[in-house]
């Protein structure tokens, strides 16, 4: 009974260590010309641990990727959310939320600074990206 209970033990031990994930990365990178966008998360709740943030705040003091006009942004992960929502943020309290489940931004032709968010949904939680970028 005592090896039993021992191995029980050491599988729920394996089976809960192989579920728990670290916060997934996403690469970013402008089609053509290849450049790589940085992200930071800015907000999860992954797991047992919490932060909260906000995409405009945040990336203020960041520095913003020149990306030509009209180029095309992919967005991979080692292994896809549930769903992602990408937001083009205007100002602190307006945005404009981009289709669900889509893993690219078309780059306006406006040029400026341009704040994007990606909140994802995963079996662990969920996490909010940003990026920065200026259009030339």
């Amino acid at each position: 009974m005592k090896k039993m209970i021992i191995m029980l033990l050491v599988v729920s031990t394996m089976l809960i260590s192989c579920s728990i994930r670290e916060i997934p990365i996403p690469t970013v990178k402008v089609e053509n010309p290849e450049i790589t966008i940085p992200v930071e998360i800015i907000s999860y709740s992954w797991l047992a641990k919490d932060e909260y943030g906000g995409a405009w705040d945040d990336m203020q003091d960041k520095e913003a990727v020149v990306v030509p006009k009209k180029s095309k942004i992919n967005i991979s992960f080692e292994y896809k959310p549930k769903n992602i929502q990408i937001r083009h943020h205007i100002s602190k309290t307006e945005w404009e939320n981009f289709e669900k489940n889509v893993y690219e931004i078309n780059v306006p032709d406006k040029e400026g600074i341009h704040i994007y968010s990606m909140l994802t949904n995963w079996s662990e939680g969920i996490v909010d990206y940003a990026l920065k970028i200026e259009v030339k």
